[in-house]
């Protein structure tokens, strides 16, 4: 895989999200929302949805070639309704994590290895293989979160995500986590993009926050169940 490669939001997501020697999340279950919350920021970025009026629109139904991306712009495109970020991200965050750690695997930035814990339990990790992708994503996070540089459209979305799915600690270890979840807040609202798009990555973050919490809250209760 090129390290120079453009990867779709939520490969980048994804990436932040596991632990590169574990190839594990400890909070798995707030990690779907945000990856489908990635998928829709990346549409929005490159002009295939917006939101208005609460709602995601398609806006062109062209292709992108990504077929993650491809099958969230064509369910949007093809809904007999309109829908808010919030039904989007939860229609859309099933089976999108096994999807997008499939092709980081088979693009070698990714490895999968399986045992089975006490001989019947099986486990999938997902150790980096290839740190070079991860390592390029992390060092456009740090440089505007960390050393202050203004973002592109795509660093200032993944800001967004990383603050709404709380990876705060996982991206930024050893940061004064206050001040990173400032940083990220002020780069989710700044004026790094044209106002329609800027709209969009507020909308479709809230949204994937929300997500993010109800899971969250679901998974601890019913663990103390």
């Amino acid at each position: 895989m090129s390290h120079h490669a453009r990867l779709a939001l939520p490969d980048e997501l994804l990436l932040l999200a596991l632990d590169d020697e574990r190839g594990t999340r400890a909070h798995a279950t707030e990690l779907e929302p945000g990856l489908a919350g990635a998928v829709l920021l990346d549409l929005a970025l490159r002009g295939r949805l917006d939101v208005v009026d609460k709602t995601v629109r398609a806006i062109d139904a062209t292709p992108t070639g990504d077929a993650v991306l491809d099958h969230a712009l064509a369910a949007v495109a093809d809904a007999p309704k309109l829908r808010a970020p919030t039904w989007w991200v939860a229609h859309l965050q099933k089976g999108v994590r096994e999807q997008v750690a499939d092709r980081l695997v088979a693009s070698g930035a990714l490895r999968r290895d399986e045992h089975k814990v006490l001989w019947i339990f099986p486990v999938t990790r997902l150790p980096a293989d290839d740190p070079g992708p991860e390592s390029a994503v992390r060092a456009r996070l740090d440089a505007a979160v960390l050393h202050g540089v203004t973002p592109d459209h795509r660093t200032a979305a993944l800001a967004a995500l990383v603050h709404a799915t709380d990876l705060c600690t996982t991206v930024f270890p050893g940061a004064d986590r206050r001040a990173v979840k400032e940083r990220l807040a002020e780069l989710a609202e700044g004026q790094w993009a044209a106002e329609a798009v800027r709209r969009a990555v507020q909308e479709i973050a809230t949204a994937a926050a929300v997500a993010a919490t109800t899971a969250a809250t679901v998974a601890a209760t019913s663990g103390g169940s």
